[in-house]
């Protein structure tokens, strides 16, 4: 009879047996995850190997305890695994089996002559051949064991891995997750603050964050403004919120966001939009251009982005989003201070990343490319780079 599907398998033999190869195998057949257990081997065994001394149970017990940690986390992940290894007395099977008690064992077991035969022709293996008699000292054969089943080591690996699988049980065909669209994507009940949201490319990620179910806070320094858009997206029958501060204004900021935290709720998902651009040949750039365009496009995201981790960091979640830009990565004429500013979100970005993610929060870039917004008007009425921007476009 079939054995019960095994998400645990260990595949055990001597050396020379082939057990690394039909384990590969078979942990493709079963979309497992496939460890060569030997190699968590300590260094003082693989030098007394090296040097023909055989291995005792005593050398042999933190190498067991190894893979059975391995097994453990796997169990407790509910996430197949395959390991091969020398596994043969009882006392390491029953070992190994205290991370599961439905581990399965597939014994690849052949004669002396051919295993001693493969293991010489193995050049610069640490095992050399005058152990394998003492390694078949070791072997205990699995028997009544309905959790382990012998296999013959001179049949070819893939025939020895079908034999086990249908031993094993065929594993279900693994499902995928439903593909996550514009139907399928959710933030029911999540709050989510928009900086810079009160047009352009802000207002869009708004619409579609109210969409999937988040209730939105609008941001823009324009009062008029925002209030038309929160007009325009609450007709629409989305819950959104309009709040009118300075984002590179450390003071507004931090009051803002308190504000928020203890009115609205807690601000699960946070978009740092707000930007703006100066175009200028370098050399004729305004220092107060550079100051403005700094200012909004990386000192707001520095001033929001920390007021709102520290609020994530003590709930241990969140997910931040960053919007960068193809100019964090190219450059044109007229545009040292907003590809400079790009440049430097991505890195925060990257940054940000590593220091939070610790603590639950998720950190991501975007870059988009040219929208049609008020950002980009001027290119938009530019024939020659509408033009060019088009023709070099693959998919349009």
């Amino acid at each position: 009879m079939p054995h019960a599907p095994a998400r645990l398998v260990i595949v055990m033999g001597v050396s020379g047996s082939g057990k690394s190869t039909v384990g590969s195998l078979l942990a493709q057949r079963l979309h497992a995850e496939f460890l060569e257990g030997d190699s968590l081997h300590p260094a003082c065994n693989v030098a007394r190997m090296a040097a023909g001394t055989a291995l005792t149970d005593e050398d042999r017990r933190d190498w067991l305890l190894a893979i059975a940690r391995h097994l453990q986390t796997a169990h407790e992940a509910h996430q197949p695994l395959v390991v091969s290894c020398s596994a043969l007395k009882r006392s390491y099977r029953e070992l190994l089996r205290t991370a599961s008690p439905a581990l399965a064992f597939v014994h690849v077991h052949g004669a002396p002559a051919l295993l001693a035969e493969r293991l010489n022709a193995r050049v610069g293996h640490y095992m050399p051949a005058s152990l394998l008699l003492s390694q078949l000292d070791t072997l205990e054969m699995p028997g009544a064991d309905e959790h382990a089943s012998t296999f013959d080591a001179a049949l070819p690996p893939a025939t020895i891995a079908a034999q086990a699988v249908a031993w094993l049980g065929e594993p279900p065909t693994p499902t995928r997750p439903p593909m996550i669209n514009a139907q399928t994507f959710r933030l029911d009940g999540q709050l989510a603050l928009v900086t810079g949201s009160s047009g352009g490319i802000g207002l869009a990620l708004a619409r579609g964050l109210a969409q999937a179910g988040a209730h939105v806070v609008l941001n823009g320094r324009d009062v008029v403004k925002l209030a038309q858009a929160e007009a325009l997206l609450a007709g629409e029958g989305l819950t959104v919120h309009a709040r009118a501060f300075d984002v590179t204004q450390r003071s507004e900021v931090d009051a803002a966001i308190g504000a928020i935290e203890s009115g609205l709720g807690a601000i699960d998902v946070l978009v740092n939009n707000a930007g703006m651009t100066r175009r200028a040949p370098f050399h004729e750039l305004a220092p107060a251009d550079w100051d403005q365009v700094m200012r909004t496009n990386v000192d707001s995201i520095f001033h929001v982005g920390q007021t709102v981790a520290r609020h994530m960091v003590a709930r241990q979640r969140g997910r931040i989003i960053n919007i960068c830009s193809v100019m964090s990565e190219l450059g044109r004429p007229g545009t040292a201070v907003y590809t400079a500013s790009k440049g430097a979100v991505k890195m925060l970005t990257k940054c940000m990343a590593i220091d939070l993610g610790p603590h639950g929060i998720n950190v991501n870039g975007i870059g988009p490319g040219y929208f049609k917004t008020e950002l980009t008007e001027k290119l938009v009425h530019d024939e020659a780079f509408s033009s060019w921007l088009i023709n070099r476009t693959p998919n349009r």
